[in-house]
């Protein structure tokens, strides 16, 4: 009876090994077929972060609009200001001709003076007339570097083509010897400023 029941005890035993092996040979089949279809259906680490990367670096049509308009905005800006600072450029450099034109020009007689008076002849006897002379050439020499550097410059007459642009003729002469409309003798000279003319040179033409 005893052996009966051990051989039962037995039996069942195996049994519930077996049905609990079978259980688990499903249980780790499905676990792997899950696992495969998981892994079928989701994508790899690397596709996702390049998914992830290509959204980000798509562009927004507002923002893109946006940055368009202030970038078109900003080189608006600068063309004006470029435009700006030429204008005030060329202003300054009007504002200096007019000043520099009428200050040499109110000081263009006292020239005029000091080159007469050095053309004057000296009596030969005293003995300061050679010291007035050098004196009075020191003097001229003086104001034409200063005439230089204010960027004055005197206008080319004597044996020059007549010009009425730079030259003002006060008298018309018959000379074979010269040509048409040049310039023999000057009797006041004219300067000018670039493209300004301080004084238009006073002269007498040949016909």
């Amino acid at each position: 009876m005893k052996r009966r029941h051990d051989r039962e005890d037995i039996e069942n035993e195996l049994g519930r090994k077996a049905a609990a092996a079978a259980e688990g040979e499903v249980t780790e089949r499905d676990l792997a077929a899950e696992d495969g279809a998981g892994s079928e259906g989701a994508a790899p680490p690397a596709a996702e972060e390049a998914s992830r990367a290509s959204a980000a670096g798509a562009g927004d049509p507002a923002k893109d609009r946006l940055i368009a308009e202030l970038k078109d905005a900003l080189l608006r800006q600068m063309a004006e200001f470029d435009n700006f600072r030429r204008r005030t450029e060329k202003e300054k450099e009007r504002i200096r001709l007019d000043a520099v034109s009428d200050l040499v020009g109110a000081f263009l007689p006292v020239l005029d003076s000091l080159g007469r008076a050095a053309a004057v002849p000296l009596p030969s006897g005293s003995p300061d007339a050679a010291a007035v002379k050098e004196g009075l050439a020191q003097v001229l020499r003086q104001a034409d570097e200063a005439l230089v550097q204010l960027g004055v410059e005197e206008i080319p007459a004597l044996g020059a083509t007549f010009d009425p642009a730079v030259h003002h003729a006060v008298l018309h002469v018959e000379d074979d010897a010269e040509g048409a409309e040049t310039v023999v003798e000057v009797y006041q000279k004219g300067y000018r400023c670039g493209e300004r003319i301080v004084r238009h040179s006073m002269v007498k033409v040949a016909n």
